[in-house]
């Protein structure tokens, strides 16, 4: 019975005094930033997964240590019949990681709007500072023209952003991914936001107040017993 007391006092003041992994300030991390109405300096260019054969990437470097929770992408559907997969996963030599093992998450695009607009998804993936990912979206259905993602040169960007690359992948055409200059403009990058969550938040109290009932029960029943 010591021995309960004794495990039991040294969670509650592991408890007290740790963090888990889950966190509560959400910073914006990486940033290519085009005006959804096409103003300012940005000359956009509108890329799209035009079937299920095409996906488009775009890789980036991980400004902060925490939980990617957010993923912004410029976008907009061209028919009611936009369908696709949006994936976070790791890469491989500077491209999206072929490996299933190295997808991170996954979301279903099933309508957005129909004028240039960022689109958010919500994600709770695990990130580290240097940490290279990538997005990839494609097309499931053989909807041709469907849904345009947009991007721009990123010599004409805004944002807090460390250059990744942009990346199509067309088996039926080129082996591979392949790094896409948007048809000779120059490097070009599609416009996204990521957020990251990177403050600790405490053990909730309910894991403190459960610790300390049990041993308010095994006291009372331990007095119980003595008596």
């Amino acid at each position: 019975m010591k021995k309960v007391f004794v495990s039991l006092a040294i969670f509650i003041a592991y408890a007290a005094t740790s963090t888990n992994t889950a966190y509560a300030s959400l910073t914006l991390d990486q940033q290519n930033y085009v005006d959804p109405n096409f103003n300012g300096t940005n000359a956009p260019i509108t890329y799209t997964p035009a079937d299920t054969s095409a996906s488009r990437a775009q890789t980036f470097t991980v400004g902060l240590t925490g939980s990617l929770t957010r993923l912004d992408i410029l976008m907009y559907q061209r028919n009611s019949q936009a369908y696709a997969r949006l994936d976070i996963l790791k890469t491989i030599g500077g491209v999206p990681s072929n490996n299933a093992a190295d997808i991170l998450a996954t979301k279903y695009i099933y309508q957005v709007p129909d004028y240039p607009t960022y689109s958010s998804f919500s994600f709770n993936v695990p990130v580290y500072t240097g940490e290279q990912l990538a997005f990839v979206v494609s097309s499931l259905y053989d909807y041709s023209n469907a849904l345009s993602i947009i991007g721009t040169s990123n010599n004409t960007s805004t944002g807090p952003y460390t250059k990744g690359s942009f990346l199509s992948y067309a088996p039926n055409y080129i082996s591979g991914w392949y790094l896409d200059d948007a048809i000779g403009s120059g490097h070009f990058d599609l416009a996204f936001s990521t957020y990251v969550d990177t403050t600790p938040t405490p053990i909730p109290p309910a894991f403190l107040l459960m610790g300390s009932g049990l041993i308010g029960l095994l006291g009372f029943k331990r007095s119980k017993i003595i008596s």
